[in-house]
């Protein structure tokens, strides 16, 4: 451990440094036991501290710097079994008195005031290692488990040098091997006292089954305290970022080509929001170097982050459906693998990382989809991921299609839209649906002027429809859009008459030369036949509900009623 801390420091060194915006000063007090006493030489911690502090700031690159500095090593009064029996609803139930303990026999040597951090009421920064494998590893279930603690929670009220002792985060000496324990435990329980959750599945096999969370090894809240043997946890990613505000994440709604460094350089990262306040999509880049070394892999990692008051499913341990927000709130994030509120959108079952064979894409028909958890597609699309030799990403980022405002009438909707030059379309369909049930399903029609549209007809009046547009390419949708609309109501007691819903008139009145307008009767709905005529000749619209205006004239619809009777209503359309 020794020659890792030495081997961090100098790649610390030659790597520089960021200006320190604020120093952030943490305690790691040593604690044995009457019957259990540290078997590594006091001289490895001062190297365990400095790694925990290199580990820090080249997550938060200096803002705030970290200094994590070895306290003293005290031996507390009891056996530890006292400390560290467990009942039936949690483990180690004593020990936060014999934190308690320390804390004061410390005191002697600290001030702690010194670990306040800018608060002149409470401490948080207070780490604690103790003897031993965990009760994991050993089998001991007197031993330890690796936890944070809120004293407050426990109804402790420690007050030292003015200051309340309020949280602490603990780890145990020796790893799996029996060898001296590795930064990871450490830096993923401090990690809780910074604000942030657990994301492997904390409830195992419950709640619906095992969750495959963050794979483990990627992310350092989930199993990757454990890299290469603890040593080597992985970086903060952006979930982490997120989370805590922190890091250099940023929105994108445009399409354009776009370029991301490893997140270990500067932590930047992509954000795209959702149509829920809470639940968003992040895209980062990470490289298997350094702190990543045991990630299993490099290239984008994008993930599923869901904080909303949406439905996230149930829970066994509550015995009830959970929201996302509830899920922070209880530390259950994975608990349920199908509503995860960090998921990695994986290209594959056997690779987390973009790009994967001939995945590259990541649109709302891809597997896994880029669709928000009400079902809602994303409007826009992930395309060409390309892994550099200078190991950044770079990704196309696309718009598939613009739908404009659809034109609703009485029993009828004009739906039209407009495909992204740069992609391939080959046919598109809209499928519309009332209530969760489809009411049916159209080919799109591509129009004169290079966009496309459909008509769709035998709707209900007043009544709110959603209309899925999606787009193919050699017979496989592979990008999708949603609008709604609701049909406009039927007015009692007022004669139908020619409705020419179009918003783009002349200032006089006129229609530009070559416009389309819809051929619509307003309050005809159960009419047994409409004819239209424009100028004596008979005419109709198109497949997508438009007629186009081409001279001025005069148009003319005959209404054909069940009981035989027969209206003629005409206008006249002067043309510019």
């Amino acid at each position: 451990m020794k020659r890792l801390g030495l081997i961090l420091i100098l790649l610390s060194c030659m790597a520089g440094s960021a200006v320190k915006a604020a120093e952030k000063k943490v305690i790691v007090i040593f604690v044995q036991f009457q019957d259990l006493s540290f078997t590594t030489p006091p001289t490895e911690f001062k190297a365990f501290t400095d790694s925990l502090s290199l580990y820090f700031n080249d997550q938060f690159h200096g803002d705030p710097a970290y200094s994590f500095e070895a306290g003293p090593v005290v031996t507390l009064g009891r056996k530890y079994s006292y400390y560290g029996a467990n009942d039936s609803s949690q483990s180690d139930v004593l020990m936060y008195q014999g934190v308690e303990e320390a804390c004061r026999a410390a005191a002697d040597s600290i001030n702690f005031a010194d670990y306040s951090n800018g608060s002149e009421s409470s401490v948080r920064d207070v780490l604690i290692m103790v003897p031993g494998q965990s009760e994991e590893n050993s089998g001991d279930k007197n031993l330890f488990r690796p936890q944070y603690v809120s004293l407050i929670d426990r109804n402790s009220y420690l007050f030292l040098d003015g200051r309340r002792i309020t949280d602490y985060a603990l780890s145990c000496e020796l790893g799996p091997d029996g060898g001296f324990s590795g930064i990871g435990d450490l830096a993923h329980e401090y990690s809780h006292i910074l604000g942030l959750k657990d994301l492997y599945d904390t409830d195992g096999e419950g709640s619906g089954g095992l969750s495959k969370a963050l794979w483990g090894s990627t992310a350092l809240m989930d199993k990757g305290n454990t890299n290469k043997g603890g040593h080597i946890p992985p970086n903060y990613n952006a979930a982490d970022f997120f989370t805590l505000g922190k890091g250099k994440g940023e929105v994108l709604d445009s399409a354009g080509h776009y370029t991301l460094r490893p997140i270990s350089e500067e932590g930047h990262y992509y954000i795209f929001k959702g149509p829920a306040e809470g639940e968003v999509f992040l895209m980062e880049c990470r490289d298997d170097k350094g702190w990543d070394s045991g990630i299993g892999g490099s290239g984008m990692l994008i993930y599923h982050y869901d904080r909303s008051e949406g439905d996230a499913l149930w829970s066994d341990y509550y015995s009830t459906s959970l929201t996302a927000s509830q899920r922070w709130t209880h530390n259950q994030l994975n608990c349920n693998p199908a509503h995860q509120c960090v998921e990695l959108e994986a290209p594959d079952g056997d690779h987390a990382f973009f790009p994967s064979g001939n995945n590259v894409d990541f649109t709302s028909e891809t597997t896994p989809a880029f669709r928000f958890w009400d079902g809602t597609p994303s409007p826009l699309a992930v395309t060409g991921i390309r892994h550099n030799g200078d190991r950044s990403v770079s990704f196309n980022l696309v718009k598939p299609l613009a739908i404009l405002p659809p034109i609703p009438f009485q029993t009828s909707v004009i739906m039209q839209w407009e495909c992204d030059g740069s992609i391939e379309v080959d046919s598109c369909a809209v499928h519309c649906y009332s209530s969760g049930n489809q009411v049916t399903a159209l080919r799109g029609t591509r129009n004169q002027d290079g966009g496309w549209g459909c008509y769709v007809r035998g709707l209900s009046p007043n009544t709110s429809y959603v209309f899925i547009i999606l787009l193919y390419r050699h017979g496989k949708a592979v990008y999708s859009g949603e609008t709604r609309a609701t049909t406009l109501s039927q007015r009692k007691g007022m004669f139908p008459f020619i409705h020419l819903n179009y918003p783009d008139r002349n200032p006089d009145g006129s229609f530009p030369k070559g416009c389309r307008i819809p051929l619509q009767i307003f309050n005809a709905s159960d009419a047994a036949l409409i004819a239209w005529f424009y100028n004596n000749l008979n005419v109709s619209a198109g497949t997508d509900g438009l007629f186009t205006l081409e001279e001025s004239g005069i148009l003319s619809a005959r209404i054909y009623w069940e009981d035989g009777s027969c209206d003629i209503i005409e206008k006249k359309i002067t043309v510019r």
